[in-house]
């Protein structure tokens, strides 16, 4: 059955396969599709394709709830895709007359996919890095915040005290006043 679009698995269990990289290297980064977790479990996300651009050895296989027409590298036999269309799970068919061990990775593959592992080692540990020292940076600048709050409450319960007085004295001040010329009334009507 023809389809004008296939879709192509663009991660394995291996490991993304270097054709593959090469491939989403194209995409914008917003478009490069990212793999999901379920139960645990990596799902290779899928990259649409053009029929043409399907490997003769690729497996191919509809979606059974939508049906539509997926394709992954050979490696991918017995894994579980996400399908581009409808985002359901998709387990890829083995081909008939093959079982999984016939998908095993060569040595040299195996070698390069070590190499490729370690230099992702390496660049995670270093956006680790950065992501810890942001992290401090905004440790830090919540200490400070949490700071500044607790001063500014001190000084607002201090500045309420002191209108709190300022209002206790204007009254005391205005009674004095108002006894002064109850006082002086009274001095002026005995005269």
């Amino acid at each position: 059955m023809e389809k004008e679009k296939n879709d192509f698995a663009a991660n394995d269990e291996l490991g993304a396969d270097p054709a593959i990289e090469d491939m989403a290297g194209e995409f914008a980064e917003d478009e490069t599709p990212a793999d999901y977790e379920f139960d645990g479990e990596r799902i290779p996300a899928s990259v649409e394709l053009d029929e043409e651009e399907v490997p003769p050895t690729d497996i191919t296989f509809e979606c059974p709830t939508c049906g539509k027409g997926l394709s992954i590298d050979p490696r991918g036999a017995g894994l579980t895709v996400t399908c581009t269309q409808c985002g359901n799970l998709v387990a890829v068919p083995i081909p008939d007359g093959m079982e999984i061990d016939d998908f095993d990775a060569t040595p040299e593959e195996l070698s390069m996919l070590l190499v490729r592992t370690r230099q992702n080692l390496l660049r995670a540990q270093s956006l680790l890095a950065v992501a810890n020292a942001e992290l401090e940076e905004l440790r830090e600048f919540k200490q400070a915040t949490e700071e500044a709050r607790v001063s500014r409450y001190e000084k607002l319960e201090r500045a309420q005290l002191n209108l709190s007085d300022i209002i206790k004295m204007n009254r005391e001040i205005g009674d004095a006043l108002s006894d002064m010329g109850s006082n002086l009334f009274e001095s002026e009507e005995l005269e």
